[in-house]
Formats: structure tokens, sequence, C-alpha cells
């Protein structure tokens, strides 16, 4: 996090003008970014939520297993196991911190699949709730046509029936 600060203060010039350049861009396009900038923060949080999640599973599986005798018949730990790790810091992109290295992969996938369900299968949709006035809603008339459903229903009357088949009789002349 220092690295970061002090980058921020060596530049801070070039932030300056980014910022300024760049706040009207975001508000006159705000449709676009917004949705953007939304999508990304939950990403960012959905994938962070699970690096911890998924460090803590192996941190208690590696636990369970150093503490019983899973594999581990001569009361000694085998000299070859090392604990699964994540790095719970802000440098997960290095795989040599992932122990065994196959843990990184699966939380790359983890994280492809994440963006999937954030992007694709649950897309943020706004909508624009403006008052326009007054609508009038069109008054329901009740029609009684051969079309309509329970034409053949048992509920009916005979006389309605008579009074369907007459209608439709006369809408097929």
């Amino acid at each position: 996090m220092d690295t970061i600060i002090q980058h921020v203060e060596q530049n801070l010039a070039i932030y300056a003008i980014a910022v300024a350049l760049g706040a009207p861009l975001l508000y006159l396009f705000r449709k676009q970014t917004v949705p953007v900038i939304y999508h990304s923060i939950e990403y960012a949080i959905y994938c962070g939520l699970f690096h911890f999640f998924f460090g803590g599973l192996l941190r208690v599986g590696s636990w369970f297993r150093s503490e019983t005798s899973f594999r581990n018949m001569d009361g000694s730990l085998a000299k070859e196991f090392k604990p699964f790790t994540t790095p719970l810091n802000w440098h997960f992109w290095e795989k040599e911190l992932y122990q065994p290295q196959a843990v990184f992969y699966v939380e790359a996938v983890a994280a492809l699949l994440i963006l999937y369900v954030v992007v694709f299968i649950r897309p943020t949709h706004y909508k624009r709730n403006i008052y326009r006035g007054r609508v009038e809603v069109p008054k329901k008339v009740n029609k009684i046509s051969p079309d309509d459903a329970g034409y053949t229903s048992r509920m009916r009357t005979d006389a309605h029936r008579a009074r369907l088949q007459k209608m439709r009789n006369n809408a097929t002349r």
C-alpha cells in the first residue's frame, strides 16, 4: 500500500489532470460509465470475498490434515507436506505465494466464473423514473367472443354457451 501512496504522491499532477479531464466525460456518458464502474466494484468485492474465504478454507484443511491421523499413521507428518496457503494480502497475483501452485489457477477460474455471473447472468439495468403527468388507463371492455378462454368451460351455463355459439356463427358469415 505504501508503494501506491508513494506513486500517487510522485505523479500528483498527472492524476489531477486525468481527474479534471475524466470527470466531465464520466458525467456526459454516465448512462454507459456508471454500470461499468458499478460492475467493476461489485466484481472486486466478490473476488475479494472468494479469495479470503478460499484461503481460510485451505488453512482449515491444512490444519486438519496436520492435526489428525489423516495420512499421518506413524505420528509424524510426512516430510514433503507443506500447508496449503494463499496470500492473504494485496499481492494475490504472485504465483509463488500460493502453495501448491494449482491453487492460483483455481482462483483464476473462479474469478472468470464470477466475471461471467456479474456481467452476463445478472446485468444491471437502470430505469429512469420520469413523471410524465397523468396517464389515462383505457377502460376494460368485457367482450364475450368465441376466442375467449373458457369457451368450453363447464362453469358456463347452457344459455351462455348458446349465446357464444350464436356469436361464433355470426362471426363466420
